[in-house]
């Protein structure tokens, strides 16, 4: 054939091969785990003085998760996928600061770097066990007594919606204390920052390489006593040094340096704050105030503020009754 036939058959047979190709799955990527590191080098800078006192008493405050700021190096040991390939960095610093992470001896070209700040919560655990086998505990106030019911979590916008026997149910709208119980954990979920670096490689292989960044939750204090001698004549000075991690990663094991002083920071040196998922546990069990003739809301302010769209918490899953205005 000659002419616009061929040109038509040349025409016909590159679309094909398009579409095929097109069909055709992408080539998965080869994920490889670092899951801690061998060794640690510590530097803990802090600018101003700090009160040991005031170190304990705020444990535990998100606050003092942002304050201090550290040179972190590990020692790791990673496999090195050929071609795209995923390198995570498990147990890492809670406060790691992507921006300022720098690698040494990993011969691979990095594409992408990120921190998978996706947590082991009780908001995450819902909103990625949508469509997943659940069963809902209620618990009888007055007598103590559990009922469990198995069914499947529909949906976790406002709150989680469950399908149970062909129904579907609010979760805590009942009236009476309830939770949800999971079986395992949703994949993706982790109990630990993570670092994820995209990575091409010509080839696979086993590299020894050094990760080094700053993070933020790591503070250090210094307490002194001074003790005169009987004679007066000299002093005897004693000192010891408080180290506070605010994070939920170990460190052990580790080089560790104090400094005193303050470090020129610009602002893509600040750590990336994870997104909070909250989880409403109030619910009105009749429906809508607007759907009970003649009843309203107790007076305290809290029908202004729902009119005007403020924010309504309750301290308990059980929200308080309805009572009828006099």
């Amino acid at each position: 054939m000659t002419g616009p036939a061929v040109r038509s058959l040349r025409l016909v047979l590159a679309l094909t091969a398009a579409a095929t190709a097109a069909a055709l799955p992408a080539a998965a990527q080869t994920v490889s785990v670092s899951p801690r590191a061998e060794a640690r080098d510590v530097v803990i800078y802090r600018a101003q003085p700090v009160d040991t006192a005031q170190l304990f008493a705020q444990r535990g405050s998100p606050w003092l998760r942002q304050q201090g700021l550290a040179l972190i190096v590990e020692t790791r040991t990673v496999d090195v996928p050929a071609g795209e390939g995923v390198i995570r960095f498990a147990n890492v610093a809670d406060g790691i600061i992507t921006a300022s992470v720098v690698i040494d001896g990993l011969p691979a070209r990095i594409t992408e770097q990120n921190s998978d700040f996706d947590l082991l919560t009780p908001g995450g655990l819902i909103r990625r066990s949508v469509g997943e086998v659940v069963r809902r505990v209620r618990t009888n106030p007055e007598t103590g007594a559990e009922t469990v019911d198995v069914g499947i979590l529909r949906a976790a916008n406002d709150g989680a919606a469950l399908e149970i026997n062909g129904r579907i149910e609010a979760l805590q709208c009942s009236g009476q204390p309830e939770r949800l119980v999971l079986d395992r954990v949703p994949e993706g979920l982790t109990d630990q920052p993570v670092l994820s670096l995209r990575t091409r490689s010509a080839r696979a292989g086993r590299h020894e390489v050094k990760l080094a960044y700053l993070a933020t939750g790591l503070q250090w204090s210094a307490d002194y006593v001074a003790r005169p001698s009987a004679d007066g004549r000299t002093l005897a000075l004693e000192g010891w040094i408080t180290l506070t991690n605010a994070g939920a990663t170990t460190f052990d094991k580790v080089e560790l340096q104090l400094v005193a002083g303050e470090l020129n920071r610009e602002g893509q040196t600040r750590p990336v704050q994870p997104a909070l998922i909250s989880r409403p546990v109030g619910c009105w069990p009749m429906d809508t105030t607007t759907e009970v003739p003649g009843f309203g809301l107790p007076d305290s302010g809290l029908g202004d503020m729902m009119m005007r769209g403020g924010p309504v918490a309750y301290a308990s899953a059980v929200p308080p009754p309805l009572t009828r205005p006099s």
